[in-house]
């Protein structure tokens, strides 16, 4: 294992660790020498996503000073993520065939589902739940469906 400092597109300097094949330790470098630090990225990261999370008149977050700016940064790509997957389900031609009762349960739920998610403003919640909340939507329209399914089966 190297270590290497790197002179940071923000201007700070950090050390870094690199273990790997010696021919990729120049690209790392480069790689890493056209990017923030680590701090700054972070920092520009939760300063877009508490604008985008404006934008989108999502809740102010709940919680400690530390944990609001990386939840900030989680809740909008899964926000986003799960809005796009909405758009996806009630547009598409698969729903549009269901019968009633289905679509409705499908289109409801997903629709609850995103709100639900939508208003949580607990900052510990979203870093608790940052990889299940990617299908928090997905998981509510398969619960409100398997009864509808189960009866298609009796």
């Amino acid at each position: 294992m190297s270590t290497f400092t790197v002179q940071h597109t923000c201007g700070h300097e950090s050390k870094h660790a690199y273990t790997g094949p010696e021919e990729a330790l120049q690209q790392r470098k480069e790689w890493l020498q056209g990017r923030p630090c680590q701090a700054c990225w972070r920092a520009q990261e939760s300063t877009l996503a508490a604008d985008q999370s404006q934008e989108l008149n999502l809740p102010e977050l709940e919680g400690s000073e530390q944990d609001k700016p990386w939840a900030a940064v989680i809740r909008l790509k899964v926000v986003e993520h799960n809005r796009d997957y909405v758009k996806k389900l009630v547009g598409s031609k698969k729903v549009a065939a269901e019968e009633e009762t289905m679509r409705t349960a499908i289109i409801t739920s997903a629709n609850e589902a995103l709100r639900e998610l939508e208003s949580q403003r607990d900052a510990g919640w979203w870093i608790a739940n940052r990889f299940d909340a990617l299908t928090f939507v997905k998981a509510k329209v398969v619960k409100a469906v398997t009864p509808i399914l189960d009866a298609r089966s009796e």
